[in-house]
């Protein structure tokens, strides 16, 4: 059985071979076997972009969210954080501080973007210059995505 690699490397194998193959037959004067051959050249370099596709959502989806407890970023790195909190604690009637705390742990949950800071005279988690009041429980890196692409997205709508 083929790993994924191997699969995308097969298919610009049999792409190429076939490409070779069609200019063997336009050659020989046989253009329906020509376009054959490239048709079939075509479908297979389709197909090891679409594999690629699934292998760069298949690594994307292998980061996972690290807690700030076990490892911090790469000091001013910017990166995708998960705070829980707030900076503005109130207590509902009858509540205890203690209460408000837990209740707005689990409330006030968010993901935004944040750099830690690894200096002798600061330490600490900022957000756009500013220092973060609430900390980042995790964190993970930022994805490397490709910027949006009207004519691609049409080409995909027609292939879908």
């Amino acid at each position: 059985m083929m790993v994924l690699d191997e699969a995308i490397k097969h298919c610009y194998e049999r792409a190429e071979e076939q490409k070779v193959k069609a200019q063997r037959y336009g050659y020989n004067g046989l253009t329906g076997a020509t376009i054959e051959c490239l048709e079939c050249a075509e479908e297979h370099e389709q197909l090891a972009e679409w594999l690629e596709e699934l292998k760069a959502r298949r690594e994307q989806d292998q980061i996972k969210w690290i807690p700030c407890d076990d490892r911090l970023p790469e000091p001013d790195k910017l990166v995708l954080v998960s705070i829980c909190g707030s900076d503005l604690i109130f207590c509902q009637e009858g509540e205890t501080y203690e209460d408000a705390l837990e209740r707005i742990w689990k409330t006030h949950r968010r993901v935004s973007t944040g750099y830690y800071v690894d200096d002798e005279d600061d330490k600490g988690w900022y957000n756009d210059g500013f220092p973060m009041v609430v900390h980042p429980v995790a964190w993970m890196p930022i994805p490397e995505l490709e910027p949006y692409d009207p004519d691609k997205e049409a080409d995909n709508d027609k292939t879908n």
